[in-house]
């Protein structure tokens, strides 16, 4: 039998498990008897890590976070507000659309400008998508094409802003 996590409460109220990999995960010391009894690994996603164990509830695979937060309605997904998928305190979770799930990933200061040279004078792309629907607009330069993504974003994607260091916050 695989040994469970090591683990350590802290003073703050939260407690760091630790994974595999040499990476740990924190979580709210309220939710530690909810999960102790599986073991955690870490597993790679899209750039980031996720807490995982192999036999959650269930006898189902399962991501910390879905186990902390328990069932949601369908169409819904938990979202990690700063984009760590280890920071699983409850602080750090929203529920979104998977629309909104997917925009908050990666945090490319560019992402949605694109240079197009059959575009003649106005090669510069903006492009962002919603629920679906993509809204395409072009531009002369590189910086009329990332000032209208960004206020896309704030259009499409009220209460998800980019700071000065690129990171996503809420």
């Amino acid at each position: 039998m695989k040994q469970k996590n090591h683990f350590e409460h802290q003073p703050d109220g939260t407690t760091i498990l630790t994974l595999t990999k040499g990476l740990y995960t924190i979580i709210d010391t309220e939710d530690f008897e909810r999960i102790r009894q599986y073991r955690w690994c870490s597993k790679p996603i899209r750039g980031g890590y996720y807490a995982h164990t192999g036999r959650g509830p269930n006898k189902k695979q399962a991501y910390l976070h879905c186990v902390i937060v328990g069932q949601l309605n369908d169409g819904f997904e938990i979202d990690h507000k700063d984009g760590d998928g280890l920071n699983n305190r409850r602080s750090n979770f929203r529920i979104v659309t998977h629309s909104f799930n997917c925009f908050n990933v990666g945090g490319r200061p560019e992402r949605g400008v694109t240079f197009h040279t059959s575009h003649g004078s106005r090669p510069w792309a903006a492009r962002i998508t919603r629920d679906g629907k993509t809204y395409c607009r072009y531009f002369s330069t590189k910086q009329e094409a990332l000032e209208h993504r960004r206020l896309q974003e704030e259009e499409l994607y009220p209460g998800f802003t980019r700071d000065s260091r690129r990171t996503w916050v809420a």
